[in-house]
């Protein structure tokens, strides 16, 4: 059965991954059953005896609550897994219930009709001098034309086994759709996070250059007016000496 869980996997996942065997699959789905499994539990007992007033989702929360508490403080993350599995009558509890009682009533109902049937059974294929079996004789049920048929306890094993078979391909082909659909959301939002990165990097660029260049203005500015300084203060040396050259002219003239 897990050889053909694996296969379907690998075909919806369209990829072929040697990490992922048989053994890892089943591995993941136990750990996920023994989580929904005891999930499951306190969510039922709540919905056996529920509280006055109490909502199903109220009674969803308390049971979140309540799996934290018993699990020391780690969440229940399957959640996604017990919407789809609780629909299955493996986790439906009334639903199993009444399963068990219309079988016992059947099996009751089968030991009444066995209780009446006679002890020879007509053959509508035999000749009129063989048109009864006595079901008492060994020959009548050991012929090697006889094929013996399969027992009901046999039918009922086989076709519980088939219909478990089946709920556990068509969870894990629910799961799978929605571990598609997250997948589908992370590769959008990486996307968009991988783009508003580049706009991110190339605003972050466009401000640096802007930096380094308002830098390199404020610099040549500096120097313009560190210039002008000096060349106003070589003015003003000038004019200076203009003044003092003037009055010793002046002193000349008078003498």
């Amino acid at each position: 059965m897990w050889k053909r869980i694996a296969q379907i996997w690998r075909e919806k996942m369209e990829t072929y991954d040697e990490s992922c065997t048989t053994n890892s699959l089943q591995c993941h789905w136990c750990k996920i059953l023994a989580a929904v499994n005891k999930f499951h539990a306190l969510y039922e007992r709540l919905l056996t005896n529920p509280k006055s007033g109490a909502s199903q989702e109220d009674m969803r929360r308390e049971a979140m609550r309540m799996f934290e508490d018993i699990n020391d403080g780690q969440s229940f993350k399957y959640e996604h897994c017990w919407e789809i599995m609780k629909t299955n009558l493996k986790w439906c509890t009334k639903e199993v219930t009444r399963t068990k009682e219309l079988s016992k009533q059947r099996a009751a109902s089968d030991t009444d009709v066995d209780t009446k049937v006679p002890s020879t059974i007509p053959l509508t294929t035999a000749n009129k001098e063989h048109d009864c079996i006595n079901i008492d004789a060994p020959s009548a049920i050991n012929g090697s034309d006889v094929e013996r048929p399969q027992g009901r306890k046999g039918t009922k094993e086989k076709k519980g086994k088939l219909n478990e078979e089946k709920g556990v391909v068509d969870a894990l082909n629910k799961l799978q759709t929605i571990l598609e659909k997250q997948i589908s959301v992370s590769e959008e939002e990486l996307k968009m996070k991988r783009e508003k990165n580049i706009k991110d990097f190339d605003l972050k660029e466009k401000i640096m250059k802007k930096e380094v260049e308002l830098k390199e203005n404020a610099h040549k500015l500096k120097e313009n007016a560190k210039k002008l300084k000096e060349k106003d203060q070589q003015l003003k040396e000038n004019d200076q000496k203009l003044k003092e050259k003037a009055q010793r002219e002046k002193t000349i003239n008078v003498f």
